[in-house]
């Protein structure tokens, strides 16, 4: 067909979509600047349009997408325009989707250039829309894609675009998945459950080419490959505050194709890139290089990529280590550690300024000239080290197979409220109320050693370790257990 519904310049109305397929020459809905369309999604529909200019739903005003159906919607052939979004050239306006389903399949498609959701991607590669915007408060958005690997939400050729993730499940495969090419935007995630995975060799799954990344919230995972980036690629700064976050980079894909003389960074800067600064605050970090095969140059798992032979260097500022729990390695193709887990990437003559200052850290290795204040450090498979006094955890920590946390006469360590802890420790552990500690059985903690501190809460200690119990009025008491299980309960005030 040849029709469309379109909503004028200023018109505001609402539209449910009721089991309906649509294959058109031009886009099937179209809401015109300064227009706001609510759609509602109700059973099983279909949109598409042949035309590589103009979006299957075109969008210059504002796009509100709800309901508990499903919008099936993908391409035919070479395209310019978005799937959801701005037509060639064009930003895409704003879009925000509470609810329903939007699935775009793309693995038969040609080549893609605009975004699965956002904006369209110009000819001319030296002119950039501007502006645009898209908010996922729920739902469900899956892109699947192979080959030509188009952004998943976000854009080409765009400048200020914003992405914003409140909630809501997520499943994209492009290049990058949330991001930007040839311009820039911001991307923050605050919540919801995110699955990401770039398909293009040298791709980022998060970020691209952006001015900022922000993760406070949710539940992230991000992979890419052949020197891509899993999160970050070429920018300013990516900040890390809260979640749960997994990022993975490998030399190349599970298949075997991709490049095999180096590995980007799993948080950070691409090949022949640079990333301002990065600063990890909260939440819980995993960050991983890893090679499918032999390899010249390894990415770190946090920082600059791989460099081949130094012609392509990639390049990070500043990464500041101040909260949370980060958990970052760098492995070869036999597994075995390899590189620099934190800071500069193989091949590379830049080093980024590392410093730790709050954050509780497990690492392959960190960089030499690294600089200590705060926090409490695993490296290279050793023991734990306190850094300055006093330290909280406060975010959960489990103390790796085979290590023990050290903590020294006269630092203070703490399990801060709604934060657990487990492990080995030497030396006196602080909990507060609200938080839980479960010990390794063994002779980690001794009454000569000072023991553990509660303070209104029910601990798990070892068989033959103790309690150190300080009532409301300051008086102490030593309870030391039996070589058997068992708790000991501390009342309210400390008794």
């Amino acid at each position: 067909v040849s029709t469309h519904i379109q909503l004028a310049q200023g018109a505001t109305a609402a539209l449910t979509l009721s089991g309906i397929t649509v294959l058109s020459d031009v886009s099937c809905i179209r809401v015109d600047t300064g227009a706001t369309l609510s759609l509602h999604l109700n059973g099983s529909n279909s949109l598409t349009t042949w035309n590589q200019d103009e979006a299957n739903i075109s969008n210059a005003g504002t796009l509100i997408i709800d309901g508990d159906g499903t919008l099936h919607t993908g391409s035919i052939g070479e395209r310019y325009a978005a799937i959801i979004g701005g037509d060639a050239g064009e930003s895409g306006g704003k879009i925000v989707i509470n609810s329903g389903t939007i699935d775009m399949d793309l693995t038969d498609a040609g080549i893609v250039l605009g975004a699965g959701i956002g904006a369209g991607n110009p000819h001319d590669y030296s002119t950039h829309s501007s502006g645009g915007q898209t908010i996922i408060n729920g739902g469900t958005v899956v892109m699947a894609s192979r080959g030509s690997s188009p952004i998943g939400i976000g854009g080409r050729g765009t400048e200020g675009y914003a992405i914003e993730i409140n909630d809501g499940n997520l499943t994209l495969s492009g290049a990058p998945c949330l991001g930007f090419d040839n311009g820039s935007g911001e991307i923050a995630i605050h919540g919801g459950v995110i699955q990401a995975d770039s398909q293009a060799v040298g791709g980022e799954a998060i970020g691209g080419s952006f001015s900022s990344i922000v993760i406070d919230g949710g539940q992230v995972s991000a992979s890419a490959f052949g020197g891509g980036v899993a999160i970050g690629g070429d920018g300013g700064t990516i900040c890390i505050s809260g979640g749960d976050v997994t990022a993975t980079a490998y030399d190349m894909s599970e298949g075997g194709s991709g490049s095999l003389v180096l590995c980007g960074a799993a948080i950070g800067a691409g090949e022949g890139k640079n990333v301002d600064s990065i600063r990890i605050s909260g939440g819980h970090v995993t960050a991983t290089t890893r090679a499918r095969k032999a390899n010249k140059q390894m990415g770190a798992a946090i920082g600059s990529s791989g460099s081949t032979d130094g012609r392509w260097p990639s390049t990070v500022g500043t990464i500041a280590l101040t909260g949370g729990v980060i958990v970052a390695g760098t492995y070869d193709a036999a597994g075995q550690s390899t590189g620099t887990a934190i800071g500069m990437g193989q091949g590379n003559t830049t080093s980024p300024a590392v410093t730790v200052d709050g954050a509780a850290i497990i690492a392959t290795s960190l960089q030499s000239d690294t600089v200590y204040s705060s926090g409490i450090v695993f490296a290279g498979g050793r023991n734990g080290t306190v850094y300055g006094s006093p330290v909280k955890i406060s975010e959960d920590f489990t103390v790796p197979d085979g290590s023990q946390l050290v903590i020294s006469d006269g630092q203070t360590v703490t399990v801060g409220n709604g934060a657990s802890f487990s492990g080995k420790v030497d030396g006196t552990l602080m909990v507060e109320q609200g938080a839980s500690v479960e010990l390794a059985d063994g002779t980690s903690v001794t009454a000569g050693k000072g023991g553990l501190t509660y303070q209104g809460v029910t601990p798990v200690i070892p068989a033959g370790g103790c309690a150190v119990i300080t009532d409301s009025s300051g008086t102490a008491t030593t309870v030391t257990l039996p070589d058997s299980s068992g708790n000991v309960t501390v009342g309210q005030d400390g008794s």
